[in-house]
């Protein structure tokens, strides 16, 4: 009880505003995996929620729910009295000693409550701009993650359809495949044994000229060597002079 009488100023609203935008992270991950458990009594026991903004409160750090809880008992004037005669009762029975320690205490009090009535929702206001400048980035970064994901799954399910429509055509693809994975080995086959048959009938046709060119030059020397031989030196006179013979019997027609 006592932790909530700790002063609530416009600033400490504000600097918790700027802590709630890192303190979620842990305490979102802690809360997604406990939502999975079913040992926890949700009703009565609910989990706690993070608050925007500090709940509102009276003279700067008495919490308005304690106001409220005497309105309907004392009225409203009940709680404002009870806090008044107890500060008489503890002035009147010295509780409260007044010595120069309380008049610095007053002083200080006086200063915040000054600082926090002049600046106080100026810098709550600038604060709360950085806060909703930050919430508004990681909104927008987990919006497009969101966005990502949405297509992912769009495209996945256009993928799941897409497959579910061609699954009865499957089968008869592959074997369509097969069938032209055998063709296509069949006719590299053919190929080889073409080229193998081409390469021995070319060596053979070859092999054949060789042999019809030695013999024709064996048999063309054959007959030109006879044929010399068979010529006498005599006949090689005789001839010689015949040709003079009709070379002279040429020109003199001419």
């Amino acid at each position: 009880m006592l932790s909530r009488l700790y002063p609530r100023t416009g600033l400490q609203e504000a600097l918790k505003c700027v802590a709630k935008s890192q303190v979620p992270r842990v305490f979102v991950a802690t809360s997604s995996v406990s939502k999975t458990s079913n040992q926890r009594d949700l009703v009565n026991f609910p989990r706690p929620k993070q608050l925007e903004h500090s709940p509102p409160v009276v003279f700067g750090f008495v919490p308005k729910s304690w106001f409220d809880f005497f309105y309907p008992k004392t009225g409203v004037t009940g709680p404002y009295m009870l806090l008044f005669g107890s500060t008489v009762y503890m002035f009147s029975k010295e509780i409260i000693v007044v010595n120069p320690e309380l008049c610095l205490g007053a002083m200080f009090v006086t200063s915040v409550t000054f600082i926090h009535m002049k600046y106080g929702n100026k810098i709550k206001e600038i604060i709360y701009k950085i806060h909703d400048e930050e919430v508004a980035n990681l909104n927008s970064a987990q919006n497009m993650k969101k966005d990502e994901l949405k297509q992912s799954i769009q495209m996945n399910e256009d993928y799941v359809r897409q497959i579910g429509g061609t699954l009865s055509y499957l089968p008869q693809a592959q074997r369509e495949n097969v069938y032209l994975q055998m063709e296509a080995a069949y006719r590299s086959r053919i190929q080889e044994a073409y080229t193998n048959v081409k390469r021995m009938l070319d060596y053979q046709a070859e092999r054949d000229e060789i042999e019809r060119r030695v013999t024709q030059k064996n048999l063309v020397d054959w007959v030109i060597g006879n044929v010399e031989k068979s010529i006498t030196p005599e006949l090689k006179k005789n001839v010689l002079k015949q040709c003079i013979a009709d070379l002279k019997t040429l020109t003199v027609r001419a």
